[in-house]
């Protein structure tokens, strides 16, 4: 799939992607790599922030268990 990942400056909104196994995502040059096997991981993808929660992006790719 190609597009773009983007999030927002405005609060009380987040964005991401969320999934069981993520091998690698990749978000126009950057390519997210997770580690086989270690605990869930997340990148923040999006260089946009600080969002609702204070953190550098309120766009995420995460692993969840």
């Amino acid at each position: 799939m190609k597009g773009q990942a983007l999030g927002t400056s405005g609060a009380g909104d987040m964005f991401g992607i969320v999934a069981e196994r993520i091998g690698k995502a990749k978000v126009g040059a950057r390519t997210f790599a997770f580690t086989k096997g270690a605990t869930p991981e997340a990148f923040f993808a999006a260089p946009t922030g600080p969002g609702a929660t204070g953190l550098a992006s309120d766009f995420f790719i995460r692993e969840i268990v």
